[in-house]
This record gives structure tokens, sequence and C-alpha cells, in this order.
């Protein structure tokens, strides 16, 4: 469906985007299925499917969180990962960071949310967050 065709029939850009997604994993799916077992088995499918595609609601706030990452300038990601360092005392090594003292659930989770936005994710078999290199 084109642009044009998706705000005619009331579909806003956002779902369209998402529609796109869906479709495209189906595609993947149905074209893997084939080349494995040789045809496409339509309850094997639904099944991959389900379990593969993600709902709108996380779809949409990982599109969100990664548009986030994407703009934000060096110098405010330099900033925050800077001011993370000092609040949460993060030991800085290679271009990992590691963390120095225990943290109670829900400050990781906050510290996690805003590593991410600097562009970082938790890795726990290094222990310590390392450059998201998606």
């Amino acid at each position: 469906m084109i642009a044009t065709e998706a705000s005619i029939s009331g579909i806003d850009e956002t779902r369209k985007e998402y529609y796109d997604y869906l479709s495209s994993i189906y595609g993947e799916i149905a074209t893997y299925l084939k080349i494995q077992d040789g045809a496409v088995n339509a309850q094997k499918l639904e099944l991959m499917f389900e379990k593969t595609a993600s709902p709108f609601v996380y779809w949409n706030e990982s599109r969100t969180r990664n548009e986030a990452r994407q703009s934000i300038s060096d110098e405010k990601r330099m900033s925050l990962l800077k001011a993370l360092a000092a609040k949460y005392k993060l030991k800085i090594s290679e271009d990992k960071f590691l963390i120095t003292s225990r943290l109670e659930t829900e400050e990781f989770k906050r510290l996690s949310e805003n590593m991410k936005l600097a562009g970082y994710r938790y890795d726990s078999k290094d222990r310590a967050f390392v450059r998201d290199v998606k």
C-alpha cells in the first residue's frame, strides 16, 4: 500500500509502518518455512508469526526509543554519560561502564534506560554497559 492510499483509507503513518513491519516478518517466515520444510504449513506459519511479531505498543516504544537515541547529539550523549558515571559511580574501562556499587532494582532500571539513550546496553556476561552497535 502506498502512502497516499494509506492516508485515503484513514491509516496514519505510524500504523502503516507497523503494518509494513508485520508484512515483512510474515514474508520472512513464509520464505524460511518454504526453504526449510519445502512447503509452508499455515499453522506453523501462524504460530511462528505470533511468537515473532511485536505487538504494536512494544514495537512503537522500541521505535520511539531508537529515534530518541539517534537524535541525541554527541555532545549531549557525552554529557549524559559523564553525569551517569558520576551519579552511579561507574568505572570507565575501554568502552565499557562498570557498576562499582550495588543498585536497587528501580535504580538499575533508571540507569539502564538512561544508558540506552546514550547508546549503551547492559551486558550480563561483561557485567557492564557496553556500546550498543545496532
